[in-house]
């Protein structure tokens, strides 16, 4: 085992459910992206007195693009669950992700100024949150950890503020 999986086996894995929303975004931006070309070689196809009969090949090709797509953004989106690991330790909150560029994110707790944590419809309905934590120093300075179970979401929040009322 190299050295950075030994390191990697003190951080936890966001939560099993949490690959189902990042698929469902990494899909739809795709298609999103991926559609905009089919769009416009329309436009410019209708634009020169398109013929009628030929629609049926505007129709394969967006079919292709979609599916294609659909499958890039299921595959990114897994590697993208794989690689997001966090860890709270004595000083802080630490956050590893990214599939092309990685990040490591320290947020200590010194700088914490609050934190939020953010449930919409669906991670209601699967037990997640996202953890939101805001942080001295930078305007609007956010780090957002999101796919973790609510109970953990919270804990995490409380951990990270614990002490900060004493200090002041």
């Amino acid at each position: 085992m190299s050295a950075e999986s030994n390191e990697l086996d003190s951080f936890e894995a966001l939560h099993p459910r949490a690959i189902l929303g990042m698929r469902m975004t990494a899909c739809l931006v795709g298609m999103g992206f991926g559609l905009v070309p089919v769009l416009a070689l329309w436009i410019v196809l209708r634009a020169n007195e398109w013929v009628p009969d030929e629609r049926w090949m505007l129709g394969l090709l967006a079919l292709a693009v979609g599916a294609l797509a659909v499958m890039l953004g299921w595959r990114y989106a897994a590697l993208r669950f794989a690689r997001t690991r966090y860890r709270l330790d004595a000083r802080g909150l630490e956050i590893r992700r990214g599939v092309w560029w990685r990040s490591r994110i320290r947020v200590l707790r010194s700088r914490v100024q609050h934190t939020d944590v953010h449930q919409g419809p669906l991670d209601r309905r699967w037990g997640l949150a996202d953890l939101t934590v805001f942080t001295a120093g930078t305007e609007s300075a956010a780090i957002r950890l999101a796919g973790l179970p609510a109970e953990r979401a919270l804990a995490l929040r409380d951990a990270l503020l614990q002490g900060h009322d004493r200090q002041l």
